[in-house]
């Protein structure tokens, strides 16, 4: 159905949640398009702006996790403002949490602006996922200086199995990203020995540093 034909749909009565022939909720559609305006009509109807990412089939994304995906960084902020849950689970198929979301982007293109952004608001950087963990996908797609980020803001590659970064590094050399691949065997070996605390010791404190000294931090052993 057109979606302007469900926007008048929606304004005869119709229920504001009810997902599209694509299986995705107004709200989803209007966030993933950046129409601020129509997420705010939306939300006055009473959408949920966590409206949960379909199970069987469509854009498996919360309206947060589609734009933060896409890098929209005013999106980002007007739905959190708006009380969107910035560590609602991802779909349990193909899905990621807004940060993950932001770590990987859309085709591969991490957004490093949101990606801050996220972490600052509280962010889980070691939230389960059911792909890649955030710093697993910023490993993937070249980004040395989203994992240096990642690693200063807590990251411990895949806790859930205890595997650590091994699959980062097993992504960033299967895409040729060698230094990563080095850097986060590094990181790995540090966490092992002594529980994580190295790489903190390494790499310092986040909250200390403006986002150009932490990127020349990369690959040295300053604090």
């Amino acid at each position: 159905m057109h979606e302007g034909q469900r926007l008048e749909d929606i304004k005869r009565g119709v229920d504001v949640n009810t997902p599209g022939l694509n299986e995705m909720a107004p709200i989803q559609t209007a966030a993933r398009r950046q129409d601020s305006e129509m997420v705010e009509f939306l939300l006055s109807r009473n959408a949920d702006i966590n409206a949960p990412a379909r199970p069987n089939g469509g854009q498996p994304r919360t309206p947060l996790q589609l734009a933060a995906e896409r890098g929209q960084g005013d999106m980002v902020r007007m739905l959190l403002d708006r009380g969107a849950d910035i560590n609602e689970a991802s779909a349990p198929t193909r899905g990621r949490t807004a940060l993950q979301a932001a770590a990987s982007g859309l085709e591969g293109s991490p957004h490093m602006e949101v990606v801050e952004f996220l972490l600052d608001k509280g962010a889980d950087i070691n939230a389960a996922p059911s792909g890649r963990y955030a710093i697993e996908g910023a490993a993937e797609h070249g980004r040395l200086d989203m994992v240096q980020l990642l690693l200063n803001a807590g990251a411990r590659g895949n806790v859930r199995d205890g595997t650590g970064f091994a699959f980062a590094i097993t992504l960033a050399n299967g895409e040729g990203h060698f230094a990563i691949a080095e850097h986060a065997g590094e990181c790995r070996a540090l966490t092992a020995r002594d529980g994580g605390f190295g790489v903190k010791a390494m790499y310092g404190d986040r909250s200390k540093k403006t986002v150009y000294q932490q990127e020349l931090l990369v690959g040295t052993n300053e604090t």
